[in-house]
């Protein structure tokens, strides 16, 4: 899968942030100065975005609890995500490195250079916030031997990063980072099921605009997910479908969200919902 179409796919996702952000699901003062227009999103769209990134919040915030004299966070595939410029005020003893194609890292750092609140985050953070350019695929690539100081506790995060390489890619990727950091955590959110009939729908949705996920072949549902981690000697794993997560919202919150839009396609939602998971190993 070319580069082209994985740097469109964080795209698609900043686009679906903003419709979200836009309808009130959530706050970040942050992202319009990464994306400024986007067409809206459909309710459950907007329901499943809001459900991904609370869970994978709270997935960091329980890290970073766990771990408050010092850590790091290791985010792949980073994109347009603002949660580092959110985190390094706050926790002073958090590294924060964010890897992705070097045509994304400077286009993420033109925005940051131009940007007087962001420029200032990532001076005072000293050294703490690292965005390094590559190509995951060639992680061993000594032209990519760039500085990780991971003797902490670190947690790796993959949005929709890891699926779309072949699964020995993304498990040579895994490994290098366990090797790095002796005490590892990783948060892994993608498709699920796409081998039932809902999940053949997406799959040829998918490849009608070019993309592929052999990583979610390999490791289809939450069994396999779990599994998947346990090889690699985590002692918990914590996996659940974004629909479980919905379900497990706070009362007052899931009320909140169901003021912003009618939503009209329930049953859609749900099964939308169900084709995604979260899984969180430690």
């Amino acid at each position: 899968m070319s580069k082209h179409l994985i740097r469109q796919t964080d795209d698609d996702a900043a686009g679906s942030r903003l419709s979200c952000l836009k309808k009130k699901y959530y706050e970040d003062k942050f992202l319009n100065l990464f994306i400024q227009r986007a067409r809206p999103r459909l309710p459950l769209i907007n329901i499943g975005t809001y459900c991904r990134i609370k869970a994978v919040n709270e997935c960091i915030q329980d890290f970073i609890s766990k771990n408050r004299e010092a850590c790091a966070i290791v985010s792949l595939g980073a994109g347009s995500d603002t949660t580092p410029f959110h985190l390094l005020p706050t926790h002073v003893n958090l590294d924060y490195y964010e890897i992705d194609f070097e045509e994304s890292v400077a286009a993420k750092q033109k925005v940051i250079d131009s940007n007087e609140e962001l420029t200032r985050i990532v001076s005072e953070s000293n050294g703490r916030y690292h965005l390094y350019g590559m190509d995951l695929r060639k992680i061993n690539d000594e032209r990519y031997n760039y500085h990780y100081d991971l003797n902490k506790p670190t947690l790796l995060i993959s949005e929709c990063c890891l699926c779309y390489l072949k699964p020995q890619e993304a498990d040579e990727i895994l490994q290098f980072f366990i090797n790095k950091a002796p005490k590892t955590s990783v948060v892994v959110y993608e498709p699920l099921y796409l081998d039932d009939s809902f999940g053949r729908v997406m799959s040829e949705n998918f490849a009608m605009r070019g993309i592929s996920m052999p990583t979610v072949e390999a490791y289809p549902d939450l069994v396999s997910q779990v599994k998947r981690f346990e090889h690699y000697g985590f002692n918990k794993v914590i996996a659940k479908s974004l629909f479980t997560y919905y379900n497990e919202l706070d009362k007052d919150d899931k009320e909140r969200i169901s003021r912003l839009e009618f939503l009209d396609e329930l049953e859609e939602m749900i099964l939308l919902l169900s084709h995604y998971g979260i899984i969180y190993a430690y």
